[in-house]
């Protein structure tokens, strides 16, 4: 999935100070596992055919995802 971004502003690193670089990084790391969780999870979802929760189903395969939610979509 590619997201293309109008408008991106271009950063320097070299000219940031350090804690700045340090904010922008660990923004961005937190980003990227985030979505990388979200993949798995969509992967693993792709390849279920009904996921339970304590008991109850929250996914079947040929309904709409019921009882589970992602937070901070990008």
């Amino acid at each position: 999935m590619k997201i293309k971004r109008k408008n991106s502003k271009k950063i320097d690193l070299l000219e940031m100070s350090e804690a700045e670089r340090f904010k922008l990084l660990r923004e961005a790391r937190e980003k990227l596992r985030k979505r990388i969780i979200e993949e798995k999870l969509m992967h693993f979802l792709m390849n279920s055919e009904r996921l339970y929760i304590n008991g109850k189903i929250v996914y079947k395969s040929d309904e709409p995802l019921k009882g589970l939610s992602i937070d901070d979509v990008w």
